[in-house]
């Protein structure tokens, strides 16, 4: 089988979010061997050390009770724990900022992923989207390939 016939691409996020506000969008990865978060800021509109993510963390779980575990979380520290990552500075008014999490599926207890998510004061229009690929078996409806919320490519 070639790799890209068996990739899911959606967006999770797009447009305007609330200024400084924390929200959250998740996706069901049930039956996919690997998960590629994308997060978006778009070009700094000033050169200032707040121009980055505030939060951007990736969490597994189950979507219908809301228990979920962190896998991964950016911290604004300037360094980062275990399973932490430094979010930068966004500095530059003309390059967009791309931040992209790898996740490992296989074996994985979780049914969703989760990405909390605050954009910046001055960025508040974001892109978050998810590439699941290697899916165990494709299903032959849009409901079994969980394609009736949209689909895109990031």
């Amino acid at each position: 089988m070639i790799h890209a016939q068996d990739a899911y691409s959606v967006p999770l996020v797009t447009g305007t979010v609330a200024t400084d506000a924390t929200a959250s969008a998740s996706i069901a990865v049930a039956g996919y061997h690997y998960a590629t978060i994308k997060a978006v800021l778009p070009v700094a509109s000033a050169t200032n050390a707040s121009a980055k993510w505030t939060i951007l963390k990736v969490q597994g779980g189950d979507a219908a009770t809301g228990a979920w575990t962190d896998i991964i979380a950016g911290t604004t520290n300037a360094t980062a724990g275990t399973t932490q990552f430094v979010l930068v500075a966004h500095n530059n008014t003309s390059v967009k900022a791309e931040a992209k999490i790898h996740v490992n599926l296989i074996n994985n207890p979780y049914g969703y992923l989760n990405v909390i998510y605050q954009a910046p004061a001055s960025n508040s229009t974001v892109f978050i989207g998810a590439e699941l690929t290697r899916a165990d078996a494709l299903s032959t409806t849009a409901a079994g390939r969980n394609l009736l919320g949209g689909q895109g490519i990031i």
